[in-house]
């Protein structure tokens, strides 16, 4: 076992602080988990190499929705990966529209109800850092169901409890329209009784927040290097992720 001594340095602080705190849906198991994941340097960025991989099979002119797209980030890094893609995009902001790709076929509307789309639609259903704005969760878990295809992919990522103790700035609670965060348990909870099969369940550094070409990072700043020796050394692990495959 090879052990990260680098990012240790830097993370035990932070987990030995929420020992002295109640949480009442997270517990030891949980703890205990965290710091396995710490340490084992085979687990670190399994959530972009499983991502990778699952965009890597889909099959010639799948259809992808990233569900909560912004201004279209993810869609960016996807077409560099799979060009044959068609990408589909929605979003509560209308606004957003002017900043996402001319390829994103652009929906406003929320993933809780998702009516513009068919049964049984897509291939791939992204979701990235948006449960965690939501008041009901369960209600998008369902429609992702509705609209994926048999053996259609589904990959969430949202932001771990850890998050609401990281220094302002990074803190989950920095941005007022966070509702909760999730760890393993309560993600699988929420996947609970659906129609996935769940492949693959993890605690990582979050998959797009040191892509310096689509946050437009100047490469030579301070700030970029900054960002990829902390990603190298895997020092901000703070989000949750599932990688699922509907049944057939």
């Amino acid at each position: 076992m090879k052990i990260s001594f680098f990012g240790i340095g830097l993370v035990i602080p932070q987990y030995l602080y929420s020992f002295g705190k109640n949480h009442s849906s997270y517990g030891r198991n949980e703890i205990r988990c965290i710091f396995k994941s710490l340490v084992v340097l085979g687990d670190m960025f399994m959530n972009i190499r499983l991502f990778k991989e699952c965009i890597r099979a889909l099959p010639k002119n799948a259809k992808v929705l990233d569900a909560g797209c912004g201004s279209g980030n993810v869609p960016r890094f996807l077409k560099q990966m799979r060009k044959d893609v068609t990408i589909y995009g929605i979003d509560l902001e209308k606004k957003v529209k002017k900043d996402t790709p001319d390829f994103v076929n652009f929906f406003v509307g929320s993933v809780e109800s998702m009516k513009m789309f068919k049964d049984s639609f897509f291939d791939c259903i992204l979701c990235f850092h948006v449960l965690e704005h939501l008041e009901n969760p369960g209600k998008a878990i369902k429609e992702f169901q509705r609209v994926l295809k048999r053996k259609g992919r589904l990959f969430i990522e949202s932001p771990h409890w850890i998050s609401t103790i990281m220094p302002i700035g990074y803190n989950f609670y920095d941005d007022v329209t966070h509702k909760r965060p999730y760890t393993k348990k309560t993600l699988l909870m929420l996947l609970h009784d659906s129609q996935l099969d769940i492949k693959k369940i993890g605690f990582d550094t979050p998959i797009f927040f040191y892509l310096a070409d689509l946050y437009k990072i100047n490469k030579r700043s301070i700030g970029y290097f900054a960002r990829k020796i902390i990603y190298l050394l895997n020092m901000y692990k703070t989000a949750v992720w599932v990688y699922a495959v509907k049944k057939e």
